[in-house]
């Protein structure tokens, strides 16, 4: 019996070693593995700082590409753009790949008043469209008509 008592002893007594073995290797590798990549990656250069541009409306976009072309000028990148109206139409294109110059160009040569104005010119309505227009000129010119009729001068 005496036997069996020792062989069991032993058998917990290697586990136990078993066990604080393993435990020691994966304390070991946590903190050992970040040392030897820091070591393997060597001196670094320092980072650059990125870079965002917010442009905001007004200016028929002139100002916006003034600041663009600033930027192309002394090669500074530029990584986040942003914008809201007519700064985002032209931070839009310059995204795209257009370069200052050629939003210049575009931008000198968009008839605004079409651009701008509220009104879709008569050749550009759908066919619905111009029914509609049609419609809204013979009913305004009756109700002057109307009017001019009850309210003699």
């Amino acid at each position: 019996m005496r036997q069996f008592t020792a062989r069991r002893d032993n058998s917990f007594a290697a586990s136990m070693s078993f066990l604080s073995l393993r435990i020691g290797l994966v304390l070991l590798t946590v903190i050992v593995s970040p040392l030897i990549a820091v070591a393997q990656s060597g001196p670094q250069a320092p980072k650059r700082l990125t870079i965002g541009l917010a442009l905001e409306g007004g200016a028929l976009g002139l100002a916006h590409i003034g600041v663009l072309w600033w930027f192309e000028q002394h090669h500074i990148p530029i990584d986040y753009l942003s914008g809201n109206s007519m700064g985002a139409l032209v931070g839009g294109m310059y995204a795209t790949g257009k370069s200052p110059d050629e939003l210049e160009v575009l931008v000198k040569h968009i008839n605004w008043p079409i651009v701008i104005g509220d009104e879709t010119p008569y050749e550009d309505l759908s066919f619905r469209r111009k029914e509609d227009a049609g419609a809204m000129t013979t009913t305004w010119s009756s109700v002057s008509n109307m009017e001019r009729r009850s309210h003699p001068d």
